[in-house]
């Protein structure tokens, strides 16, 4: 277990996930507006790198100018959705059951 929650454990990183998995193929650009709150450039390309390293996401770049990069969810990226929807399932029984936020 100790290996997939380290997996998750970054900053960002079940978001990444969720919206890649949610969204399929996405563009940098995009991919980061889908990012709740305000996200560096910085902070997400490092992120991205890590997930990329992990084997959980794939990056294709086109020799465009400029570059249009997309990511994407690899297989093993892919293992993970079970995980991030039932925690998404959890985090919206927690929510309602909490009424309105204030």
């Amino acid at each position: 277990m100790d290996v997939v929650l380290q997996r998750l454990s970054g900053r960002w990183t079940p978001h990444i996930l969720w919206a890649l998995a949610n969204n399929g193929p996405t563009r940098f650009g995009e991919l980061r507006r889908l990012m709740p709150g305000r996200v560096s450039a910085k902070s997400m390309s490092e992120r991205l790198q890590i997930l990329e390293a992990d084997g959980l996401v794939d990056r294709r770049a086109e020799p465009t100018t400029p570059p249009e990069v997309t990511y994407s969810l690899t297989e093993r990226g892919q293992d993970m959705d079970e995980i991030l929807r039932a925690m998404h399932s959890v985090a919206e029984r927690w929510e309602a059951s909490q009424g309105p936020e204030t």
